[in-house]
C-alpha cells in the first residue's frame, strides 16, 4: 500500500514519510499500531480484573507526570486523575497509549499496561 501511493519512508520507518509530490508528513505515535496487535482482540467491558499498582507517564504538550494507578481503574476514572493532576480543571481530555484511545468503560488492564508506559493527553476544544 506504502509503495502503491508513492510514500517514501524517511529512515525506513513509517512516522516521518514524504508523499509523492514531497510533503512531509509526521504521524503521532498514538496513530501507528504494530501489525500484529491492530485488530487481533476485542477489550471486554464487562470483565472484573483485579488491580494491580502500575505507574504511568502521561504527557499534554510541554508538561510530563507520572502517576500511580491501580490497573483496574477505569478510563473514565483515570481521566478525572490525569485532569486533576495536570491542573486541567473539569476539561474534556483524550487519552492515547499502545496505539489506542482509552475508553471511558474500559479498565486499563485490558490494555496490558506496564510500568512507565507512555500515555498521551490531548484536550478537547
Amino acid at each position: 500500500m506504502i509503495t502503491e501511493h508513492g510514500i517514501t519512508l524517511h529512515n525506513g520507518g513509517i512516522r516521518t514519510c514524504y508523499g509523492p509530490s514531497g510533503e512531509l508528513y509526521c504521524l503521532p505515535m498514538f496513530v501507528i499500531n504494530p501489525p500484529e496487535k491492530f485488530g487481533s482482540e476485542k477489550i471486554a467491558e464487562d470483565e472484573k480484573e483485579t488491580g494491580e499498582t502500575i505507574t504511568l507517564k502521561v504527557i499534554q504538550s510541554e508538561k510530563t507526570i507520572e502517576l500511580q494507578v491501580q490497573s483496574n481503574i477505569k478510563g473514565k476514572d483515570f481521566k478525572k486523575i490525569v485532569n486533576e493532576k495536570m491542573g486541567n480543571e473539569q476539561q474534556k481530555i483524550r487519552l492515547f497509549c499502545v496505539g489506542q484511545e482509552l475508553d471511558d468503560k474500559v479498565a486499563l488492564a485490558k490494555y496490558k499496561l506496564a510500568d512507565k508506559y507512555a500515555v498521551i493527553c490531548y484536550r478537547c476544544k
